[in-house]
């Protein structure tokens, strides 16, 4: 890093300018290391939870958890779970009949689509057919946390 921390700042297709500060410099390149290292520690203790999965499955048990503990006092739960989905509803609903809804979830999920939270956010968007205000008072709109990602490619020099 330069000891004025020069960063160029880009934003969609503008070109990228220029600008100094030594903090959010020190900040990106330290969150930069500090990420290459949590993908390799990640990587190491994804490698031992295998270990121990693999010793667990071997094991015999009646439950759906397995406790191990070293003789130092390190523990781990290891625990045992299923993964059922509904293949064919209507073949289900035959075979379960008056069963079906207490055996089975039913969920329906409203998820807006980025050309309404378009015309929800953006003062500039129009459709003649929707009323603005209307539409913003039957959605629940909040800024979401800005998402920060580090590029871990090595540094050009």
């Amino acid at each position: 890093m330069s000891a004025e921390g020069i960063l160029t700042i880009r934003s969609g297709r503008a070109e990228g300018r220029p600008t100094a500060n030594r903090d959010v410099a020190l900040a990106i390149e330290e969150a930069v290391n500090l990420q290459k290292r949590l993908e390799t520690i990640k990587t190491q203790l994804e490698a031992r939870k295998d270990v121990v999965r693999a010793f667990a499955l071997k094991l015999d048990v009646d439950g759906k958890s397995v406790h191990i503990t070293t003789e130092d006092g390190a523990h781990a739960e290891v625990t045992f779970t299923d993964d059922v989905k509904v293949a064919d509803t209507k073949a289900l609903k035959n075979l379960l009949g008056d069963r079906f809804d207490d055996l089975v979830s039913t969920t329906t999920t409203y998820k807006p689509r980025s050309a309404l939270v378009e015309l929800a956010v953006n003062a500039d968007a129009h459709d003649p057919d929707v009323d603005p205000a209307a539409l913003r008072a039957l959605l629940t709109v909040k800024a979401g946390t800005p998402t920060v990602k580090f590029d871990l490619a090595e540094k050009k020099k």
